[in-house]
């Protein structure tokens, strides 16, 4: 039973993250001497802190943050408590802390119960207080019922607050079409502003419209704003038509006026996910939507867009997409 998982693998054609389950390791390259040389001049050193075996200390950990003292956050998405939620015999998750030496302390179990989340999907970020910010892909409102990949689990997932002495708060359960247009499922990190406002997307949820629940889907997904006290604030509702994207998997990152920016697997011109900004107000541009390759082609712009963007001091955007054929 101490192995037994839920696959993380989402409808976007990505690799299965089941298979990082046995052992997953954080590493560290120490950089030799001359760091301020040329990164291709300077010799590494690999450092294993630590190995995670899958059990109470977690397994599949995603995405890491230092704070000052050297200390390395995340979360994984497996591991931790085994009695998870309602369904005993699966495991929720941890929120882990790796200090300089590698010793590990778990900072948070999840439990699947009474409002706490199952399986953080991506990694958490931390303020300038030390606190810990986060979202599960389920657990939080019991009475949401899934879709899709995590159908098999409980409600549809929550954001969360660590502070510096282990104690959970739940910002907000998601509660899925069925309240109102809410989200449902984060799959990617949340991004904080200089207000301390938290922003992120949702995979399902949203839109009730024929386009979002066709074949069984459960909306096609949201942008969302909480802010401090746990306000949520839906920015968008994808609708998957008229070049809008669908199902967004990445999470967001965040200019200096306050524009949203990301992916989302498909949906856009061609069903193929597409390039998006919020504003500020929640009004949406789509700034691009891939073609991939036609059949027979050699060459293409890629399709289903799978990491969460970034962009350099001239507001060029840069990402990834898992397949460049359509």
């Amino acid at each position: 039973m101490l192995g037994t998982h839920r696959s993380g693998k989402s409808h976007c054609p990505r690799l299965s993250r089941a298979g990082t389950l046995a052992v997953a390791v954080i590493i560290m390259l120490v950089a030799g001497a001359g760091f301020t040389q040329l990164a291709q001049a300077q010799s590494y050193t690999l450092s294993v802190l630590f190995a995670f075996s899958n059990g109470p200390d977690g397994g599949s950990p995603h995405g890491v943050v230092l704070d000052s003292q050297g200390n390395v956050y995340g979360a994984a998405q497996n591991g931790g408590y085994f009695a998870c939620g309602p369904r005993a015999g699966f495991s929720c998750g941890t929120v882990f802390k790796l200090d300089p030496s590698g010793h590990e302390t778990v900072v948070h179990d999840f439990t699947g119960a009474r409002g706490d989340g199952e399986q953080p999907l991506e990694g958490v970020i931390v303020d300038g207080q030390g606190n810990l910010y986060g979202a599960t892909v389920a657990g939080g409102d019991l009475s949401c019922t899934q879709s899709g990949p995590f159908s098999n689990t409980d409600g549809c997932g929550m954001v969360f607050k660590i502070d510096p002495s282990g104690h959970e708060t739940v910002l907000h359960e998601f509660t899925g079409l069925a309240g109102g247009g809410d989200g449902e499922a984060p799959y990617g990190a949340l991004v904080m502003d200089a207000g301390g406002n938290l922003y992120g997307t949702t995979y399902y949820g949203g839109s009730g419209s024929s386009t979002c629940t066709a074949n069984g889907a459960q909306g096609c997904g949201t942008v969302f704003k909480i802010d401090p006290s746990g306000r949520e604030t839906v920015l968008h509702k994808f609708t998957g038509a008229n070049g809008d994207g669908r199902t967004p998997e990445a999470g967001l990152v965040l200019d200096a006026q306050g524009n949203l920016y990301g992916t989302t697997c498909f949906g856009g011109s061609r069903n193929l996910g597409m390039v998006f900004k919020v504003d500020p107000s929640g009004h949406e541009t789509v700034l691009y939507g891939f073609h991939g390759v036609a059949q027979g082609g050699t060459n293409g712009d890629g399709a289903n867009p799978l990491g969460t963007l970034t962009f350099d001091a001239q507001g060029n955007l840069y990402g990834h997409h898992r397949n460049r054929r359509g």
